[in-house]
């Protein structure tokens, strides 16, 4: 987990918030949630009530709004699932997988580890198009 004591389920839902929230610049109705989570709406409810018993999110007449540390949470795990799926990508795994093994990862990484990760993957995008050497490493992961 990303070290704030929330289940991985419940990061899914903040981060999924988050997502839909910004891609329509407003509250985000309990019916686009269960669709874009694909479950059911009672489900979904049950879920944001949790979220809002802890503050993260406000619920009212079918809308939801994230709160400050529910945003902060939901962008955090949002920017860790494009980190991880875009590192992927960069070795070759096919989209699906990437995307796949991101939704995963993002729960279970320290935060020391993801900052070193991130500062890889810079790194090793930087030097691949300036090593021979770095290039020949990627090209060996890609194809195994």
């Amino acid at each position: 987990m990303t070290g704030n004591e929330l289940s991985p389920r419940m990061e899914d839902y903040l981060e999924a918030i988050y997502v839909l929230s910004e891609s329509k610049d407003g509250d985000v109705r309990i019916s686009e949630l269960s669709e874009y989570l694909g479950v059911s709406k009672p489900t979904a409810l049950e879920m944001i009530r949790k979220m809002e018993d802890r503050g993260l999110v406000e619920y009212s007449r079918g809308s939801i709004r994230l709160r400050k540390k529910g945003r902060k949470i939901g962008r955090s795990v949002w920017n860790r699932h494009v980190v991880i799926t875009e590192f992927l990508r960069f070795l070759g795994v096919d989209p699906e997988t990437a995307e796949r093994d991101a939704c995963s990862m993002e729960h279970f990484l320290d935060e020391q580890s993801f900052r070193r990760l991130v500062k890889l993957f810079k790194l090793l995008k930087e030097r691949y198009r300036e090593s021979e050497d770095v290039r020949s490493i990627i090209e060996e992961v890609r194809e195994s």
